[in-house]
């Protein structure tokens, strides 16, 4: 996104201040493997108890960066984005795209709106008749989401399998059970 008092350089990608201001002007670009150190850094900071960070390296070097047709994978300053393009098997014909991580700084969820509307537009470029968006964590996505003009499908369950699991019995009954 480029500001009406950006400079020509702006449209390059770098990052300059409006003339007059100190503040930098936000402007997206590809997530690169050179911005992995930043990366880790900011999902350290947002998320310490649950980054992996084996898991994050392994997964944006092999999966993400090398399937440009199948990832959108962009940054501004202090948010990145990455969305995930896909057909359910039983509807072939449907492309659908699935913001599968979203992470901004303190102060930086603004940028991220603009990173979710660049996604918008590269599914709707993909010829993609959905565009999915969900909130995993403890904050509230409601405003964006609706800022964006995304409804909210209810209802949407999930089942933690991290403790309960862990104290019922399993044996042949209980997959008996489960089968049902």
């Amino acid at each position: 996104m480029v500001g009406v008092h950006e400079s020509p350089r702006a449209f390059n990608g770098a990052v300059n201040a409006a003339p007059g201001t100190s503040v930098p002007i936000l402007v997206k670009r590809p997530l690169i493997a050179d911005d992995l150190a930043w990366l880790i850094y900011l999902c350290r900071k947002r998320y310490p108890q649950t980054h992996n960070q084996q898991t994050t390296t392994a997964w944006l070097f092999n999966v993400v960066l090398p399937s440009p047709l199948l990832f959108l994978a962009e940054r501004s300053e202090r948010a990145f984005c990455i969305s995930h393009l896909y057909a359910m098997p039983w509807t072939p014909g449907e492309l659908e795209v699935d913001v599968m991580f979203l992470c901004a700084d303190q102060g930086g969820m603004w940028e991220s709106i603009n990173l979710l509307r660049s996604s918008i537009f590269w599914s709707r470029s993909r010829g993609c008749v959905r565009w999915r968006v969900s909130s995993d964590t403890q904050f509230d996505f409601r405003p964006i989401a609706r800022r964006l003009g995304c409804q909210e499908i209810a209802p949407r369950y999930v089942k933690d399998l991290t403790w309960e699991d862990s104290q019922v019995e399993v044996g042949p009954r209980a997959v008996a059970e489960a089968r049902l």
